[in-house]
């Protein structure tokens, strides 16, 4: 919740994420076995954050994927956050956490 504050607001942390998410950098040509999955679907990366998500075209979206398919995902657009604590990554990503954050 305080990335999202803070991404709405004029100040010096507010700015570095702005900074970082301008500066991202493209994935290239990264092929993953699940192109639409949690790791195949962001198209860039900055910050240690997922960026460019496909899919979501003109959305200012990042996310965080840690170990056993915990994520932490932010539309700074709509002002959702997305939180997964998992142990093991065998959960139907697509319907978790893509789907809500399409759909809400």
């Amino acid at each position: 919740m305080t990335i999202l504050e803070d991404w709405h607001s004029d100040t010096c942390i507010g700015n570095y994420l702005k900074t970082i998410y301008s500066e991202r950098k493209s994935k290239g040509n990264f092929q993953p076995r699940d192109r639409y999955g949690r790791i195949g679907t962001p198209r860039g990366y900055g910050g240690f954050m997922h960026t460019d998500w496909v899919g979501f075209k003109g959305r200012n979206i990042i996310s965080m994927d840690g170990y056993g398919g915990q994520v932490i995902a932010i539309d700074l657009d709509l002002e959702r956050v997305v939180v997964i604590n998992a142990i093991h990554s065998d959960y139907d990503w697509k319907k978790i956490v893509r789907k809500v954050r399409k759909d809400g």
